[in-house]
Order: C-alpha cells, then structure tokens, then sequence
C-alpha cells in the first residue's frame, strides 16, 4: 500500500464523516424550525396577536405573520 492510496482513503472517510456531521445538524434544524412553526400555531390558535408572539417568543414577527397568512390558506 502507498501513501497516496493511504490518504485518498483517509480523505474519503473525512468526506463520509463530514456529510454524515452537516446531514444530522441539517436534521435538528429542520426539527427546531418544525417545533417552532407549531408553537406558533398554537399561540395564534389561542388568539395571541402576532405582534404578543413574536414579543414573547423572539421570533421574528415577520415570520409569525408568514405563519399566520399559512394557517388562514390552510383553512380554506
């Protein structure tokens, strides 16, 4: 075995392991953003304003109204 083989196979599994990191942090996010979305559902749904959710969730009141302009296409 030369030394090139030794680190194209080593590069190889640095890439492998790489993809595998970013895919899984990739996953939580989708997740957060996911569980957020929900949270929001659930305050609007008990008549929160936009403006009060966003204040006491720190998320952006743009998207709180993104969310809100979601559910109302969704119920029709």
């Amino acid at each position: 075995m030369s030394i090139f083989e030794y680190n194209a196979r080593l590069h190889e599994e640095t890439l492998k392991k790489e993809g595998y990191e970013d895919g899984f942090e990739d996953g939580r996010e989708d997740g957060r953003v996911e569980e957020r979305g929900e949270i929001l559902q659930n305050a609007l749904q008990k008549s929160y304003t936009p403006e009060q959710i966003a204040e006491f969730t720190g998320v952006d009141l743009e998207e709180v109204l993104r969310v809100q302009r979601k559910m109302l296409q969704d119920e029709s």
